[in-house]
């Protein structure tokens, strides 16, 4: 008997120092803790709890929450006190709250019933953990994730090892053809058409790790089968837990059409083609300007326009350059120096536009057959003008404004005694009086 009493009472003490453990524990835990009776009266609280409401454990214990928190919250506190009694089972659940100075703070709750040793529900146990940050955090995110949804371009986040999407946003999906889910299951090289297996991938995350950046040309493959060209900017991002990549991806389809267009008007232009920077370097021509001056594209993309200007100096041509990019275009005729030396006369079509630091985009055409051809047409015409002239019966002739003789005829010679070359230099000054007298008598 003896032995039993000392049995009951070292368990007495075991218990005693058990609960006084449990009780340090739930004093000092960070989170909230609470135990209610059946009928929703606060039995015991910890120090967060305190905290929180501003009372002490004293003005706590045996208040409802009805005494303690405003009404939606306390009525709400009831409803899920009332649920875990009921059912009997452990509730999970967030909830917010409104300090007196007007903070909210969120909460995750877990409550769980309180039973007595013949399984009775006897009360609740609720403990609150404050998750205002991640909540916050969520937000954040969740504004992220939109922003990102409305991007017009591709986004990817991957895993450089594998090459698997770990997250892509609506545009990824809808321009591949597939959903969300599908693609967080596959990987870059099943989209990709230039980077076909591992081996390939491997090497191009080497590439991206040592430069960190980069901007690159693709064709990706949708879920139809068919192939789209892509720009892709990706980054490479490095962390302590892991590093991931970022790709942002455009779809280039239109302006793929448009290069191809104009590189097709380009080429089978019978015009030559010139595309020239602000400083007169040659950045791109087409067959007919290497056919017209005798030179390669090679070559012709190390020089400048100054280099085959035959009429304007360099200084000239740099104004005409500046002329250009303030009207936006101009057509004008100059003369291009061959590779060989020759000379020939062309028009010029030019247009500036204003990308980066400037683009001049330029059509010229050989006129030197035409200028050949105005040129024999104004000798004839001179030419038949002069036989007209030389046909009138007495002496004719034009003097300019100052007085120099621009046109005379052959009785004019004859009467005055001169050769059409010392006439063509002789102002009607030079002229003596008697032969003055002599040419107005004539007329």
């Amino acid at each position: 008997m003896r032995d039993e009493n000392k049995i009951k009472e070292h368990l007495r003490g075991l218990s005693i120092e058990m609960n006084a453990h449990h009780n340090a524990l739930i004093y000092t835990i960070p989170d909230i803790v609470y135990f209610k009776d059946i009928q929703g009266r606060n039995l015991v609280v910890n120090k967060a709890f305190e905290k929180l409401v501003s009372l002490s454990e004293t003005e706590i214990r045996g208040k409802t929450d009805d005494q303690i928190f405003p009404p939606e919250l306390a009525s709400h506190c009831r409803q899920s006190d009332r649920e875990v009694i009921v059912n009997a089972k452990t509730l999970r659940f967030d909830e917010e709250f409104t300090t007196n100075d007007g903070k909210t703070i969120y909460f995750e709750t877990i409550k769980s019933p309180l039973f007595n040793d013949s399984g009775n529900v006897i009360g609740v146990v609720g403990v609150s953990r404050d998750i205002t940050e991640r909540r916050k955090l969520e937000d954040r995110l969740g504004l992220f994730n939109t922003l990102l949804n409305q991007s017009n371009d591709a986004i990817f986040i991957n895993d450089p090892e594998t090459g698997g999407f770990w997250d892509v946003n609506d545009k990824a999906c809808s321009s591949l053809g597939y959903s969300r889910e599908e693609l967080l299951n596959m990987n870059v090289v099943d989209i990709e058409a230039i980077i076909p297996d591992k081996f390939l991938w491997e090497a191009h995350v080497k590439d991206l790790k040592r430069q960190g950046y980069m901007i690159l040309e693709g064709r990706h493959k949708r879920k139809d089968g068919s192939i789209f060209p892509v720009e892709v900017n990706v980054k490479y991002i490095k962390q302590d837990k892991a590093d991931y990549m970022v790709a942002v991806v455009r779809d280039i389809s239109e302006r793929k059409e448009m290069e191809e267009r104009y590189r097709t008007i380009v080429r089978s232009s019978m015009d030559c083609f010139w595309l020239t920077d602000s400083e007169g370097r040659i950045l791109d021509v087409n067959d007919t300007s290497c056919k017209l001056l005798d030179y390669s594209r090679k070559k012709l993309l190390t020089m400048r326009i100054s280099d085959i200007e035959a009429m304007e100096t360099t200084d000239e041509t740099a104004w005409h350059i500046k002329q250009v990019k303030e009207t936006g275009h101009d057509r004008f005729e100059t003369k291009h120096r061959r590779k060989n030396g020759s000379v020939i006369d062309v028009e010029i079509s030019c247009n500036y536009l204003n990308i980066g630091a400037g683009l001049f985009f330029s059509f010229s055409r050989d006129i030197s057959e035409r200028k050949r051809v105005e040129e024999r047409k104004m000798s004839d015409q001179k030419r038949l003008m002069q036989e007209v002239i030389d046909s009138l019966p007495g002496i004719f002739y034009l003097i300019d404004e100052h007085g120099h003789i621009e046109r005379w005829n052959k009785c004019f010679e004859d009467v005055l005694g001169y050769s059409y070359e010392e006439i063509k230099e002789m102002n009607i000054l030079d002229l003596s009086p008697r032969m003055k007298r002599h040419i107005l008598s004539e007329r």
